[in-house]
C-alpha cells in the first residue's frame, strides 16, 4: 500500500503457522495464499489488524478491521477514534462502541483517565471535534476504571457498561426546567435522547444530539406545543430555555414561514456542521 494508505497487516514467511488446530473453519479465511512470493505454496496469515506505512517509515497500528461499522450512512473506523484521542494528554486508554438501533445509535466513547481531575466529556468532544470529520465525533462519553478484557486480553466490548439515561460527562449543572414550554421541551428530549433528566441550560447535541434525532424531536415537539417551529429553529436554538423562548414568541417573530422543509432540511446539515465547529472553537 501507498505510505498514509491503510491496508490489512499481513503476516508471511517461513516461521508461519499451519493453522490454526483442528479449527479448519477458521483456518480458511485466515490464512491465504501469499500472492506477493512466487515460491509455491506459499501462504500468508490475514491478521484482521489495519495500519499504514507512516511518513516516517514507522507502521502505524489504526485498530481491528471487525471494528468497523457504518452509522448513518457514513462508515467509520472505530479504533481511529480510539487513536485519536489516546494523544490525548488527560486520557490513558480509550474504546469506542455504537449504542442504539436505527436512527438512534451513536457513538459512546469509554475512556479510562490519568489526569486529576479528569477531562470532561465535553473536553474530550471538543479535541475530537478540531481533528476528525463531524460524523466521527462521539455523541456520548463514559468515565470508567479500567478497559474489561477477555482472558486472552483482548477488549471486551460487551463488558462496557451501557451509559443508557445517565447525563453525559461535561453538561451545566442542572437548572430544573420552570414554565410550561420549558418542561415541554425538556421532557421531549429526554425522550428522543434516552436521559433520564434535562435541564434549561443543556444543549441538544452536547448531550448527544444528531440530525437525526433533531428531526424525531421537532415532530414530537410539534405535537406537544403546535404552531410552527421550523428544523432551522431547532439547529439555531440548541438549549432547552432558547428553544422555549422561540417557541412562546409569535411565529412571525421566529422564523421565515416561507421556508420549504428541503430547504430547512439543508439548513439543518448546515447547522450540524456549524454545531461542531462552536464545540470546537470553544476550546480555544
Amino acid at each position: 500500500m501507498p505510505r498514509g494508505v491503510p491496508g490489512e497487516l499481513l503476516l508471511g514467511g517461513d516461521g508461519l503457522a499451519r493453522g490454526y488446530l483442528d479449527r479448519a473453519a477458521l483456518t480458511a479465511p485466515r490464512f491465504a495464499p501469499d500472492a506477493f512470493v512466487a515460491e509455491p505454496g506459499a501462504r500468508i496469515y490475514r491478521t484482521g489488524d489495519m495500519a499504514r506505512w507512516r511518513p516516517d517509515g514507522a507502521l502505524e497500528f489504526l485498530g481491528r478491521f471487525d471494528d468497523q461499522v457504518k452509522l448513518h450512512g457514513h462508515r467509520i473506523e472505530l479504533g481511529e477514534i480510539e487513536t485519536v484521542l489516546a494523544a490525548h494528554q488527560g486520557v490513558r486508554s480509550a474504546v469506542a462502541a455504537v449504542r442504539g438501533e436505527g436512527v438512534d445509535q451513536r457513538i459512546t466513547v469509554h475512556y479510562v483517565s490519568q489526569a486529576d481531575p479528569p477531562p470532561t466529556g465535553h473536553e474530550l468532544r471538543t479535541f475530537l471535534a478540531s481533528r476528525l470529520p463531524g460524523y466521527m465525533v462521539p455523541q456520548a462519553f463514559q468515565l470508567i476504571d479500567a478497559v474489561p478484557l477477555t482472558p486472552n486480553g483482548k477488549v471486551d466490548r460487551k463488558a462496557l457498561p451501557n451509559p443508557t439515561g445517565a447525563r453525559p460527562d461535561g453538561t451545566p449543572a442542572y437548572a430544573p426546567p420552570a414554565s410550561a414550554t420549558e418542561r415541554a421541551v425538556a421532557e421531549v428530549w429526554a425522550q428522543v435522547l434516552d436521559i433520564d433528566r434535562v435541564g434549561v441550560d443543556d444543549s441538544f447535541f452536547d448531550l448527544g444530539g444528531t440530525s437525526l434525532l433533531v428531526v424525531r424531536a421537532r415532530a414530537r415537539l410539534l405535537e406537544r406545543v403546535g404552531g410552527e417551529l421550523s428544523l432551522v429553529d431547532m439547529f439555531r436554538y440548541p438549549t432547552v430555555r432558547a428553544l422555549a423562548e422561540v417557541i412562546d414568541r409569535a411565529p412571525a417573530e421566529r422564523s421565515d414561514p416561507d421556508v420549504s422543509e428541503g430547504a430547512a432540511r439543508g439548513a439543518a446539515r448546515r447547522g450540524a456542521a456549524r454545531a461542531v465547529a462552536r464545540r470546537a472553537g470553544r476550546a480555544g
